[in-house]
């Protein structure tokens, strides 16, 4: 396995480096508490109702609809981004997935 030399990026994202430099990176270390840390978020994260609301979105695809999704995170942080549906007669019975893209911030 090589790494493509082609990409869609303004940057190189090997920085330079060949497929066995790159699977030779290591992970730092953990810092303290890491693991208590994000148990608290999640715990937290599940107590949070999110009141998700989707609505026609002015964006448009030929192959999708497009809907808005906004919903609530801890702190009630107002997450938005896009539910996308398959257009198209039989289009979730042909195996045709919906997607969904978090903007960030709504």
């Amino acid at each position: 396995m090589s790494v493509p030399k082609t990409h869609p990026f303004a940057f190189d994202p090997t920085y330079g480096m060949q497929l066995e430099e790159l699977l030779a990176v290591k992970p730092p270390e953990e810092p303290d508490g890491f693991d208590e840390f994000w148990k608290a978020r999640y715990l937290n994260a599940l107590t949070v109702d999110p009141q998700p609301a989707l609505s026609r979105s002015e964006l448009t695809h030929p192959n999708w609809h497009v809907l808005d999704l906004v919903y609530f995170s801890t702190g009630q942080f107002r997450i938005g981004g896009w539910l996308l549906l398959p257009r198209g007669e039989g289009a979730a019975r042909s195996g045709r997935r919906a997607w969904l893209r978090r903007a960030g911030p709504a």
